[in-house]
């Protein structure tokens, strides 16, 4: 298998052509035209999420956020032309993108309660509180 570190395109051909040969004319050969069970470089996936939460107010919130993905700039490869009568038979012709990033800002406004509702809200016991405690530090 090949390195997908130390490949070069421009040297390097991932399938070796001299292997395969296009049968003569009414001839049948023994792989089919395009070799689709032919697998390329391993594809790996890396994201990456930045967040951050600002309050502004108490009832408004600003969020900053920046998503990467390939937050490392990794080369993923193509896959290898893999039909056998293309002059480009066993080469890797490109790659997927690079890194990309996106920024955003939002303001959150939350609704909050008036004063004037406070007393009608149920009270809560200190045994109600730990059991929602509990609840989020399972949840992390």
């Amino acid at each position: 298998m090949t390195n997908p570190s130390d490949f070069d395109p421009a040297r390097d051909r991932y399938l070796n052509a001299k292997a395969f040969a296009a049968p003569s004319t009414f001839q049948l050969g023994n792989t089919a035209r395009g070799l689709d069970w032919v697998r390329g470089f391993s594809q790996k996936s890396e994201s990456l999420s930045l967040a951050k939460l600002i309050p502004i107010s108490e009832k408004v919130r600003a969020v900053l956020r920046a998503d990467a993905q390939n937050p490392f700039n990794f080369v993923r490869w193509n896959n290898p032309t893999t039909t056998i009568t293309d002059a480009a038979f066993g080469k890797v012709l490109g790659s997927a993108a690079g890194r990309t990033i996106q920024l955003s800002a939002t303001v959150r406004l939350q609704r909050g309660l008036s004063p004037k509702d406070a007393p009608n809200l149920p009270e809560r016991s200190p045994k109600d509180a730990a059991k929602e405690s509990t609840k989020v530090a399972q949840f992390i």
